[in-house]
């Protein structure tokens, strides 16, 4: 499903019945895929929240920027 997410667009229905307005937390959200999944879901979803949980502060500050 990740790899769905990744790949499609805001015009997929199913998905933006799933994400639209909703609050999502991404655990590992600071890895590759994680920040990839972040951008599409803030991008092409518009979630009301996304919580994104890290044991990397560094990375924690940088996606913040």
């Amino acid at each position: 499903m990740l790899s769905d997410i990744l790949l499609l667009d805001r015009s997929n229905e199913d998905l933006q019945s799933i994400f639209a307005d909703q609050s999502i937390c991404v655990t590992g959200g600071t890895g590759s895929y994680g920040q990839a999944l972040v951008k599409t879901l803030l991008r092409n979803f518009h979630p009301r929240k996304v919580l994104v949980f890290s044991r990397d502060e560094i990375k924690q500050t940088t996606m913040l920027e």
